[in-house]
């Protein structure tokens, strides 16, 4: 799909393209809070565009060949960060898991009632997934707010559904635009792909799928299909209400 011409993350000479600083400016107008940018050679060639380390999360780490898209989303993600994000980061910086010790064990929550699935789904899915679709949107915000159209280069995961396509690698609605839901989304079946190998049958080496494998139960199956047809509308309301705070 045309747009403008992808901007990078940083110049030639290595410093903060023009472009990356405006966009961490927009947040911070928002935010009220700045972040530091360090570029990351050893990220060159990973795939990996940048990164916020949990214990450190005033500092931006970028790949030297990354945009300035990139920038403005993990710049969501120092300064602008979920309250949901915020307490799982705790978690795992202080007990090393999702759950706090005061939180009950996901195995004493029942099974067949379904509420063991959605509990882990919301404990260990729900706070990533919905902490990458406002750095989505927000990112998304702040470039149409500079008046750039189109810089999210996309995604590629390992599936595309529904109205979905690949191209080049990278999924794609019907008219050409990437679709920006897909990295927040590939988080969605985490708890759901473990869940399934470690309760459910295989068939040729490969699990029969928690849909129609009969060592689950009715309730069991009723989360599952909730979390597929659930997620996509969560996460879009996510994408939209970061989005909106950059769009005058």
């Amino acid at each position: 799909m045309a747009g403008d011409e992808l901007k990078k993350a940083f110049n030639n000479d290595g410093s903060l393209s023009d472009s990356s600083m405006r966009a961490l400016d927009t947040i911070s107008g928002v935010s009220g809070k700045t972040s530091n940018v360090r570029m990351e050679p050893a990220l060159y060639g990973t795939g990996t565009g940048g990164y916020v380390a949990f214990d450190k999360p005033e500092e931006i780490v970028l790949n030297p060949d990354t945009s300035a898209f990139v920038t403005a989303h993990e710049g969501m993600h120092s300064q602008m960060m979920t309250k949901l994000a915020k307490e799982q980061v705790k978690n795992r910086l202080n007990y090393g898991s999702d759950y706090s010790p005061t939180d009950m064990n996901p195995m004493d929550v029942p099974r067949e009632s379904g509420n063991r699935l959605r509990y882990r789904q919301e404990k260990e899915v729900s706070p990533v997934m919905l902490e990458e679709a406002p750095a989505q949107g927000g990112a998304t915000g702040v470039m149409q707010k500079m008046g750039l159209k189109n810089q999210d280069s996309g995604f590629a995961t390992p599936y595309a559904e529904g109205f979905l396509q690949y191209e080049d690698d990278v999924i794609r609605s019907p008219d050409g635009s990437v679709d920006s839901l897909a990295y927040p989304l590939v988080y969605r079946d985490k708890v759901v792909d473990d869940y399934t190998r470690k309760y459910g049958s295989e068939f040729e080496g490969k699990p029969l799928g928690m849909g129609i494998d009969p060592r689950f139960s009715d309730a069991e199956r009723d989360v599952y299909y909730r979390i597929g047809e659930d997620s996509r509308e969560r996460v879009q309301r996510q994408f939209d209400k970061s989005k909106a705070m950059f769009i005058d």
